[in-house]
């Protein structure tokens, strides 16, 4: 059925191009380009070391050089010509392994677009097989799916993991525990399961991180540490960031959009009352709050009602500024840094990751975990009514 899917999405006359890795994190993008007009489109932008062509290499070598166009280097690459990774694709089958970051990926793309190449969507190579989400098949299709949009390399391994079976095995175990009587092992296995989809989520859905506060109380200062990389305005008089500012940042893996609106105050004037209000609606927009504060002035007490169920994190900040008592942080679990010295960032961090503290190591360690919305539902489900057969059709009960 998936061979009959992609051929009549395919055209045997027709050359496609697409783009198979992620533009973020990763050090290296891959462009892929296949069908009978490859090999001479490459000839027209791929120049070898050593003067070696594309039509010259075999499925399974490799050449050096450059993609230039038009006198100019786009990047320096290495390209594959590889036996095509699914049925029905026209060959011959190449991948442009690129490294010169997101805006070479674009320009190596954009140049095979321009010459002709059909663009495709690396998603639209896959069809849901038979079987459900939770099938062997569904799982490495969705895996499959959404390793392009991985914005980390933790996500991108976790999701190699589950498109190599370890999801899948472990539905297995837990199926064959079921069947062999041993219900209540089985419900904690699943229960344990169903645990690991915060991160799975996480992993391809960055939580959103609103940066909330009094006016100079160092959000943006913040902002830059944890992005570590100068990209906002910061200056030492208030109200300075006027607009929400939106970036994303992984964090031992991890990514999280961080936004940095203006700080919460009493409006001096119309453009002051807009910023502060944009920042009360970010706050609804997003799953955690960061409420910096003047570590010598306590926290803010005109922050007003945030929305029901954000996780608020109280961050004390200026603590390289102390030289007498303190105020009170006035909220439990307050994490105390100097955002400007980068002091105790590591505990910020901490505090950001503590709802997958007990699932990142297993990760890494290539554990099962659930990534999609479909298996969360499938799973839940199967938690509810007992049913623990993954594999196929029907349910097995407890």
């Amino acid at each position: 059925m998936v061979r009959a899917a992609r051929n009549a999405l395919m055209n045997a006359a027709t050359t496609y191009t697409c783009r198979i890795t992620p533009l973020g994190e990763g050090g290296i993008g891959i462009v892929a380009l296949w069908g009978p007009g490859a090999a001479a489109l490459l000839e027209r932008f791929f120049a070898g070391s050593g003067g070696r062509s594309a039509s010259e290499l075999r499925p399974g070598q490799l050449a050096h050089g450059h993609v230039r166009r038009d006198g100019r280097t786009l990047d320096e690459v290495i390209l594959a010509r590889i036996a095509s990774p699914f049925p029905g694709l026209p060959e011959p089958y190449f991948e442009v392994n690129s490294h010169g970051g997101v805006a070479a990926v674009r320009a190596v793309q954009t140049c095979f677009e321009e010459a002709g190449a059909e663009p495709i969507q690396w998603e639209k190579l896959f069809e849901d097989p038979a079987g459900g989400a939770l099938s062997p098949a569904g799982i490495r299709m969705s895996a499959r799916r959404e390793l392009p949009r991985a914005p980390t390399r933790l996500a991108a391994t976790m999701l190699l993991h589950q498109e190599a079976g370890a999801l899948a095995r472990e539905l297995a175990r837990i199926e064959n525990l079921s069947r062999s009587g041993a219900s209540g092992r089985a419900r904690e296995a699943l229960d344990a399961l169903l645990s690991t989809w915060p991160l799975g989520r996480a992993l391809l859905d960055p939580p959103r991180v609103a940066l909330l506060g009094p006016p100079n109380a160092g959000k943006s200062t913040l902002f830059n540490a944890l992005l570590d990389e100068e990209r906002v305005i910061v200056h030492h008089e208030p109200g300075t960031t006027r607009d929400v500012i939106v970036e994303t940042v992984s964090i031992r893996g991890v990514p999280f959009d961080l936004m940095d609106a203006a700080g919460i105050r009493r409006p001096e004037d119309e453009v002051e009352r807009e910023a502060v209000r944009r920042a009360r609606a970010l706050a609804g927009k997003c799953e955690v709050a960061l409420v910096v504060f003047d570590v010598r002035e306590g926290f803010p007490a005109d922050l007003g009602a945030l929305p029901r169920g954000i996780r608020i994190i109280p961050v004390a900040n200026k603590i390289d500024l102390l030289s007498g008592p303190r105020a009170s942080d006035g909220e439990p679990g307050t994490v105390r840094i100097s955002a400007r010295e980068r002091t105790n960032l590591t505990e910020l961090e901490d505090a950001l990751l503590e709802p997958y503290r007990d699932i990142v190591g297993p990760c890494r360690r290539g554990g099962p975990v659930v990534f999609s919305e479909d298996m969360r539902v499938a799973l839940a489900r199967a938690a509810h009514h007992g049913g623990l057969r993954f594999s196929g059709g029907g349910e097995s009960r407890l």
